[in-house]
């Protein structure tokens, strides 16, 4: 075998390797979401807005409802359940930001349903701004595409853990979200 040979083979061997690892490379079996996968992620995270809008409905329901024996009290404890078993499965396949932003959410959530005594329509304001605070950072999370060289995206999350030890430093009181 002269060189010529040895060469043209080694480009096909090369090639044919290349082929094969695009096609396993693409290969995304539809409506089979994986661990981690955006499509994983997504559902999780329309499962927790999901929840908690209906924790919120329920939640304006009881305010508003003045015949106590009509309404079931059963209702918000079981919006409160969905909501976080919602959040535990962010948990699951979200990123810090995603799941601490999910969290306050859910905190958000959870003094509306629970919260007797606060204004309703300030709470509500609450929840609003936290919603949005979610569906912010998970549509930056879900459009990143994650490549060795892109470096902000790990400053990013460097700066955000360091400012969550830092708040975890300064105590519980300085590490609940801020309320108007």
């Amino acid at each position: 075998m002269d060189i010529g040979t040895a060469r043209i083979g080694a480009a096909a061997l090369s090639t044919t390797g290349r082929v094969a690892a695009a096609l396993v490379g693409h290969y995304k079996p539809s409506g089979v979401p994986r661990i981690g996968s955006k499509e994983d992620r997504v559902t999780a995270y329309r499962r927790l807005l999901d929840a908690q809008t209906h924790s919120s409905v329920v939640a304006q329901v009881a305010r508003q409802t003045t015949d106590r024996e009509s309404f079931d009290s059963a209702e918000p404890m079981a919006a409160s359940i969905e909501l976080l078993s919602a959040v535990e499965q962010v948990r699951l396949c979200g990123t810090i930001q995603v799941i601490t932003a999910a969290e306050v959410l859910a905190e958000a959530v959870m003094d509306l349903v629970l919260d007797k005594e606060t204004d309703y329509e300030t709470l509500s304001e609450i929840r609003h701004k936290r919603k949005f605070e979610f569906i912010d950072v998970c549509r930056e999370q879900l459009s990143y595409e994650a490549s060795w060289w892109h470096l902000r995206r790990k400053v990013k999350e460097w700066r955000f853990l360091k400012k969550q030890r830092r708040l975890s430093l300064a105590g519980p009181e300085s590490s609940s979200p801020a309320r108007p």
